[in-house]
C-alpha cells in the first residue's frame, strides 16, 4: 500500500515495485484520508505499507499511528526527502526510512526486510502449531484449540521430549535413561515400543502430517511443516539478532512469545536445564531491549521492559541494577529509592548484607543525589 501526495512519486514508486517478484500493490493513495477507508476495510489483506511524511492535511507520521491502530501486524516505512524526521519514524517502530530519490536496489533493500520480519513474526496462514509453552496443546485454524489425549502420562512425556528435539535423531537409549532410568532394561525397552506406538496413532487420529522414524537404533520425529512454539521462539532469536531499529518491533513480539512461567507446568526432571537456559536467553534480551529503549530516550518503554523483567525475575542482581539506573536517568529519584527499598526486602537482607555492585551503586546514587540538592 503506498500513500504520497505527489502523483509522479507514486507512479514511480508503483513502477519500481511492480518489478520486485511477489509484489501486489493493493493501494495507491494521494490523499491520506482515502488510504485510511481503504486500510480499514482491507487491513488482513495489507503488508507493508509506504508512507511520504510531509503531506497537506496529516502527516505520514500522524497517518501511521492511525494505520498502527487499524492493522498492528502491518509493517511500515517511511520515503520521504526529509531526514529530520528518522528518530520519530524509528519511534513508530517503522522497518526501513528511505531517502528520495529512492533507487531500485534500496526498495528491494527494504521490501526483503518486510518479508523477513513477517516471516518471523507470525506463522502462515492455516500453520498447526504444538503448543508447549503455558500448556501442551495443538492449535489449529483460526486459534481453534484441540487438546491432546493421552494413553499414560508416559506417552505425554515421550512426546514433549521428542517434539524439544523435532529433527533430530534420539538414541533409543537416551529415551530409555531419561524416561525409564528405574525400569528394568526389557520391560523399558517395551514400554518405550509401547508408547511410541501410542503417539503414532495419535497423530494419525488428528491427521496430523508428523512421522516418527526409527533408524540406527535412533527415534527422530519428523514434523513436515508443523510449527513448535518453542523451536519457532529460539529460531527468532537467531534470526533477530542485534536490538535496533529495524528489529525492536520483533523482539517486543518475541519477548511476549515467552512468559517466564511458561515450562512451569511440567514436572519432568530432564526438562529444568531446557527451561533455565530459556529464562536466561529470556532474560538477557529482555535487558538489551530495555537499554536500546534507553539509548533512543524512549524512557517509558524502557522502564516497561525492565519492570517486565524484574516481575519475571524479582532477585537477579542485575535487573536491579538496569532498572535503578534507568530511573535515575529518566529523572525518577523517588523510584531509585522505593525500588532499592523493594530489592532489600524481597532478597529479605539488611542494606549492608546487600549485593555488593547494588550497595555501591546506590551508595554512589545517594552521594550523586545529595549533590544535586546542594547545589540546586
Amino acid at each position: 500500500m503506498l500513500v504520497d501526495d505527489e502523483p509522479l512519486a507514486l507512479a514511480y514508486l508503483e513502477k519500481q515495485l511492480s518489478s520486485i517478484d511477489g509484489i501486489q500493490i493493493a493501494g495507491a493513495f494521494t490523499d491520506p484520508a482515502k488510504a485510511v477507508e481503504f486500510l480499514g476495510v482491507s487491513s488482513g489483506a495489507i503488508e507493508l505499507a509506504l508512507l511520504d511524511i510531509e503531506m497537506p492535511g496529516r502527516s505520514g507520521l500522524e497517518l501511521a499511528h492511525v494505520f498502527q491502530q487499524l492493522a498492528p501486524d502491518m509493517e511500515i516505512a517511511f520515503v520521504t526527502a526529509y531526514n529530520e524526521f528518522a528518530i520519530e519514524a524509528f519511534e513508530l517502530h517503522s522497518i526501513d526510512y528511505l531517502l528520495k530519490p529512492v533507487t531500485p536496489a534500496r526498495l528491494r533493500k527494504t521490501v526483503d526486510r518486510a518479508r523477513r520480519t513477517l516471516r518471523i513474526s507470525k506463522p502462515a496462514v492455516g500453520q498447526r502449531v504444538i503448543r508447549l509453552f503455558d500448556s501442551l496443546r495443538l492449535e489449529e485454524e483460526a486459534g481453534r484449540i484441540t487438546e491432546f489425549k493421552w494413553r499414560t502420562a508416559k506417552t505425554q512425556e515421550l512426546f514433549t521430549y521428542l517434539c524439544l528435539y523435532a529433527e533430530q535423531p534420539v538414541h533409543r537409549d537416551m529415551l530409555l535413561e531419561v524416561l525409564w532410568s528405574d525400569t528394568p532394561a526389557e520391560r523399558a525397552a517395551t514400554l518405550l515400543h509401547t508408547t511410541v506406538y501410542q503417539i503414532r496413532k495419535m497423530l494419525k487420529s488428528l491427521e496430523l502430517p508428523a512421522e516418527i522414524h526409527f533408524k540406527e537404533e535412533s527415534y527422530t520425529f519428523r514434523i513436515n511443516g508443523i510449527l513448535i512454539d518453542a523451536l519457532d521462539w529460539e529460531r527468532k532469536a537467531e534470526q533477530l539478532r542485534m536490538v535496533d531499529a529495524f528489529s525492536i518491533r520483533g523482539w517486543c513480539d518475541w519477548l511476549r512469545g515467552y512468559p517466564p512461567q511458561s515450562l512451569t507446568g511440567y514436572s519432568y526432571e530432564w526438562l529444568l536445564p531446557y527451561k533455565q537456559r530459556c529464562d536466561r536467553l529470556w532474560l538477557s534480551n529482555a535487558a538489551q531491549i530495555a537499554e536500546y529503549y534507553e539509548s533512543i530516550g524512549q524512557w517509558e518503554e524502557a522502564i516497561d521492559t525492565w519492570r517486565t523483567a524484574v516481575s519475571a525475575a524479582p532477585q537477579e542482581p542485575a535487573l536491579c541494577l538496569g532498572i535503578m539506573k534507568a530511573y535515575e536517568r529518566a529523572g525518577r529519584m523517588a523510584d531509585v529509592l522505593d525500588h532499592y527499598e523493594d530489592w532489600i526486602e524481597r532478597c529479605n537482607c539488611g542494606v549492608q548484607d546487600s549485593h555488593p555492585g547494588i550497595s555501591q551503586w546506590f551508595a554512589e546514587f545517594r552521594e550523586r543525589l545529595l549533590y544535586r540538592k546542594i547545589t540546586e
